[in-house]
C-alpha cells in the first residue's frame, strides 16, 4: 500500500488456488481419507485474497472459483466470505454460477463468480447468448469442431506453437481408437489385451475425465489441469494438445505458453476462459460509465 500511495485502485480480480475445492482433487476422498477442506492451505488463500481487498479497498472486486465452491463444507467458506464483506465496506455484492458455454465458449465449464463494489452501482451480469436447446432466434452452443478443426492436419504442428501432440505408445493409441466420439471408454468394447496395463498387468481404470473423447458437434467437457488429464481428440487417436485446449478456453493463438508440455497443460487447464472474462469486464465497464444504480438502469 505504501508503494501505491494515494492512488485509488479501481478493480481487483482474483482466482485463489482452488485445487482443494475441486472434485478432481482431495474432495473426492473426503469420506474415505478424513480429508478436511478447512485444513488445506490452498483453501486459506481465499481468505488471504479478501485480506488484500480489505487493505487496498478497490472500488470493484471479482473473485472466481470452481463451481463446487458454494457447497464445500456445507457452505462454510461462502458463509465466511459473505459475512466478512460488509465488515470491510462491501455491503453491495452478488454471486452466481456461470456456465462458460452460455457465453460463446466451446466448453461446458461452470465457475463461481462473486462481484462486489463500494460505488453504489448495481452488480451487473452478462446475459447468456448461446443455448443448449436454442429457440429459432437463439444461437446454439459453440462446438469443439468450430475451434480446433484446422489444427488436425500434421502441417499445423509447425505453424502453431504449443501444438506438439504427446507421443503415445501403440497400445495407448489402440485403446483410444475404441472410444466413440463424445463418449467415455466402454471397457467391455476393448480386446482383452488392451484391458490390462502393460507394465503392472492390472485392469485399467476409467476415471471421469480420462479416456473420454470429445465430440466435434458439442462443446468440450470441462478441461482439468494435468499432463494426461486432457480428453481425446474428436477423431484422432491422441489427446488434445495445449494449443487445442487453449482454443477451447478461447485464448488467442498469439498467446504463447511457456515451460514444459506438462506446465503448458496445467496453465491451460487451470485458466479462466478469456471470452467470459472479457464479457464480465465489459459489463462492469458499461455499468461504471453509465453509472447504473437501482434507480438508474438501462
Amino acid at each position: 500500500k505504501k508503494i501505491l500511495g494515494n492512488k485509488k485502485i479501481e478493480l481487483i480480480v482474483g482466482g485463489p488456488p482452488c485445487q482443494g475445492f475441486s472434485i478432481f482433487g482431495k474432495r473426492r476422498f473426503v469420506n474415505t481419507k478424513n480429508f478436511d477442506p478447512k485444513t488445506d492451505k490452498r483453501n486459506n488463500l481465499v481468505f488471504t485474497f479478501w485480506k488484500y481487498v480489505k487493505m487496498l479497498q478497490p472500488n470493484w472486486v471479482i473473485m472466481e472459483n470452481v463451481g463446487g465452491f458454494p457447497s464445500l463444507e456445507n457452505g462454510y467458506f461462502l458463509r465466511k466470505i459473505v459475512t466478512y464483506l460488509p465488515t470491510i465496506g462491501y455491503k453491495n455484492f452478488d454471486y452466481r454460477i456461470l456456465n462458460a458455454a452460455d457465453y460463446g465458449v466451446p466448453q461446458k465449464r461452470k465457475r463461481f463468480i462473486l462481484i462486489a463494489n463500494k460505488t453504489g452501482n448495481i452488480i451487473p451480469w452478462p446475459k447468456p447468448k448461446f443455448f443448449l436447446n436454442p429457440k429459432e432466434w437463439q444461437k446454439p452452443y459453440r462446438t469443439v469442431g468450430e475451434v480446433i478443426t484446422n489444427l488436425a492436419l500434421k502441417k499445423s504442428h509447425k505453424i502453431y506453437q504449443n501444438h506438439e501432440p504427446m507421443t503415445h505408445s501403440k497400445e495407448i493409441s489402440d485403446r483410444y481408437s475404441y472410444v466413440e466420439e463424445g463418449k467415455k471408454m466402454d471397457l467391455t468394447r476393448l480386446p482383452k489385451k488392451l484391458r490390462y496395463a502393460k507394465y503392472t498387468g492390472k485392469p485399467i481404470k476409467n476415471f471421469s475425465h480420462v479416456y473420454r473423447r470429445l465430440s466435434r458437434h458439442e462443446p468440450s467437457i470441462t478441461l482439468v489441469p494435468g499432463h494426461n488429464a486432457f480428453p481425446i481428440h474428436p477423431w484422432l487417436n491422441r489427446l488434445i494438445t495445449a494449443r487445442e485446449a487453449a482454443r477451447i478456453q478461447t485464448f488467442p493463438d498469439n498467446l504463447i505458453l511457456k515451460g514444459s508440455s506438462k506446465d503448458q497443460c496445467i496453465q491451460v487447464g487451470n485458466a479462466f476462459p478469456c471470452l467470459l472474462a472479457e464479457l464480465i469486464g465489459s459489463t462492469i465497464n458499461k455499468t461504471v460509465k453509465n453509472n447504473w444504480t437501482k434507480n438508474n438502469v438501462s
